[in-house]
């Protein structure tokens, strides 16, 4: 965030960044706790960037049953609307 600070504020600008988010492959991504949060709310905080949303990707689920892939999805989709709900 300091550097993005460093080239924006200069400039008069911010960058919009989503927040990727771990969903599940625990390889990328914040974790969807207060630790993300925390993470969230510094972005939307700092003089050189804004938090503008969340990039989820959950082309992990490969489900052969399309109904089970759909239930995994919605439980997915059930967190990280919890999470959104607590950020500031």
């Amino acid at each position: 965030l300091a550097y993005l600070e460093g080239v924006a504020k200069p400039r008069g600008a911010r960058f919009n960044l989503f927040l990727d988010v771990e969903t599940g492959l625990g390889r990328t991504g914040a974790p969807l706790d207060e630790r993300g949060a925390e993470l969230y709310a510094a972005i939307d905080g700092s003089d050189g960037a804004r938090a503008i949303g969340l990039h989820v990707y959950d082309g992990h689920r490969r489900e052969a049953d399309v109904t089970q892939r759909q239930i995994e999805v919605s439980k997915l989709w059930s967190r990280i609307d919890s999470f959104r709900a607590g950020l500031a």
